[in-house]
């Protein structure tokens, strides 16, 4: 008896078990249609003040103080913050209107050009020192 109970019940599980397995699944059906478009979501919050910019042409100079020296005040859109200074970059060129333009790198102070930020009298200068003489340095300035 104990045998014949023994094999029904191996027999249920054996059972159960295939009857529990799924098998392989056919392949998927085709894509149904798209729904109705959703309502329109709410106005979402003003982003920040875009940036400011501007490119300064100005001439270097070329005699006694202000030989290889240029400059120019930045309007106050620029900001009036000392510890928030606009971003600089300085190209010089000896003949702008011909398209060849040379970028000034701040790495010798010594023997090379320096393009500079100065905050003074409540707003921000671009200034160049060392420039060649008589060429043309362009200001690029972003800030905001």
């Amino acid at each position: 008896m104990r045998r014949f109970t023994h094999r029904v019940a191996v027999s249920f599980v054996a059972l159960a078990l295939l009857t529990a397995c799924g098998g392989a699944e056919g392949p998927a059906g085709p894509v149904g249609p798209q729904g109705p478009v959703g309502p329109q979501g709410p106005q979402g919050p003003p982003g920040p003040a875009g940036a400011v910019r501007g490119t300064y042409l100005v001439t270097i100079g070329t005699e006694g103080e202000l030989r290889g020296y240029a400059e120019q005040a930045l309007p106050l859109t620029f900001g009036t913050n000392v510890a928030l200074p606009p971003l600089l970059n300085c190209y010089v060129s000896a003949s702008p209107t011909d398209g060849t333009w040379l970028p000034i790198s701040d790495g010798d102070l010594t023997d090379e050009p320096v393009c500079a930020l100065v905050f003074d009298e409540g707003r921000w200068f671009a200034l160049l020192v060392g420039g060649p003489p008589g060429w043309t340095v362009a200001f690029s300035v972003v800030g905001g």
